[in-house]
């Protein structure tokens, strides 16, 4: 989805947060490798760690190969929570990573109909990147408690995000997604 303008302050607040994540839980690699891979068009979320130094292409193919083992299972295990259960990455890195993917997805102008509800309402200035990494953190806490709750209610539970304007939203991106023709906009 390509939003027409996304604010210079959600990039800067994410790079803060990132800034913080690779301060306080600092990578594997050397900074010359981590840094020679960012600032790319949108990857895939292992992509990004290893860029980042937290992982090793050798360690990205064997946690996709226990991913898979789980899926064989008839669990489905998300990448990221891997990687904390294995203690590869903390919460905290997973988190500025999805954002760091988030804002490079809101900026390619060639993702189709990519939308996720987080990045709508930072788009539309409902909530910041530290709202939601926080949201983010307390929906992976409660999902590897085995409760699945979505983004929204976790942003309306907070007090961060009205109820009926979680609805309008909702409505609204179903409808763009919908009608590929149609121009995401604010509610």
């Amino acid at each position: 989805m390509v939003y027409p303008h996304v604010p210079a302050v959600l990039g800067a607040e994410v790079a803060h947060l990132l800034r913080k994540a690779l301060h306080e839980h600092p990578p594997v690699s050397s900074p010359l490798e981590r840094f020679a891979v960012l600032g790319h068009e949108p990857r895939r979320l292992g992509a990004y760690l290893i860029g980042l130094g937290y992982l090793t292409p050798r360690k990205m193919v064997t946690m996709l190969a226990i991913q898979y083992q789980h899926k064989q299972q008839g669990v489905y295990v998300r990448l990221g929570e891997l990687l904390i259960h294995h203690k590869i990455i903390t919460p905290q890195v997973l988190v500025a990573t999805l954002l760091v993917q988030s804002i490079d997805r809101l900026l390619a102008p060639d993702i189709p109909n990519s939308y996720f509800l987080g990045e709508h309402l930072m788009v539309c200035n409902q909530v910041t990147p530290s709202q939601l990494a926080a949201a983010l953190q307390m929906q992976m806490q409660l999902h590897l408690q085995g409760l699945h709750v979505k983004i929204g209610n976790i942003l309306v539970h907070q007090g961060i995000l009205d109820g009926s304007k979680l609805i309008l939203t909702l409505q609204h991106l179903q409808r763009v997604h919908n009608e590929p023709a149609s121009m995401p906009v604010c509610v």
